[in-house]
């Protein structure tokens, strides 16, 4: 064995090792997030809990969930690496670029679920610091926040309704449009139907004219056979 490929036999093992923790730390990290989502559900639907969410356990579930995105990030950082440096001493083709395709899909799935897990975590978590009732109760000192969200609904209901007069307003220059289009088209049809009739006219005219000057020709001709048998007939 060669020096590269003992070297990328190394790289490997690391990898396999920080894929096998990986592998228990979001197994770990999906466990904390599913009590935590769960616990925001319930506090948000039974405001009572709110202050059940503030336990000890709760505050030891948001330790933990702090520590172990931390070391979930600087894991995935060293598998990011170790791919690139396996990806370096491998060939385009053959065994080692498979290894290291491997391994980049394990990263990559690692990643999306971790991403995933924790965006639904932190809507849960939005979630519940818009509606819990600790913030929006009625003379908790907070009333300036509920205050605050009335107008920003009614901003947003007022800002709705614009929205949908304008989209009336567009549909009624489009059913216009529509109609002043329909008209064109009909005054074009219209155009072309006597467009093409034209040539049509165009040959009976010719036709008339030709005839007239067949007429003229025969005419002149029966003139002058008269005038020619009546200047043989007087002088014959």
């Amino acid at each position: 064995m060669d020096m590269s490929s003992e070297i990328f036999a190394t790289l490997r093992r690391k990898a396999e090792g920080i894929e096998r923790t990986l592998d228990a730390q979001i197994g770990r990290y999906t466990q904390v997030t599913q009590r935590l989502s769960t616990k925001y559900d319930l506090t948000v639907s039974s405001p009572q809990n709110h202050t059940d969410l503030e336990s000890g356990n709760d505050s030891e579930d948001t330790h933990s969930l702090s520590t172990l995105s931390t070391e979930i990030t600087t894991l995935l950082s060293n598998l990011d690496s170790l791919t690139s440096q396996m990806k370096d001493l491998s060939s385009p083709s053959g065994q080692q670029s498979l290894i290291v395709k491997r391994f980049t899909e394990i990263a990559a799935d690692f990643r999306s679920d971790y991403n995933r897990r924790t965006t639904a975590l932190t809507s849960k978590k939005n979630r519940y610091d818009l509606l819990s009732s600790s913030s929006l109760q009625p003379g908790s000192g907070n009333d300036s926040d509920t205050s605050q969200l009335l107008r920003e609904r009614t901003a947003l209901n007022s800002s709705l309704s614009s929205s949908r007069t304008i989209i009336n307003q567009a549909s009624e220059i489009f059913s216009s449009l529509k109609v002043q289009r329909n008209n064109l088209q009909g005054s074009g049809s219209k155009v072309r139907g006597i467009a093409s009739n034209v040539p049509g006219i165009n040959q009976i005219v010719e036709g008339i004219k030709k005839r007239k000057q067949r007429d003229n020709m025969i005419l002149g001709g029966v003139i002058a056979f008269c005038t020619l048998f009546t200047m043989w007939y007087m002088f014959g």
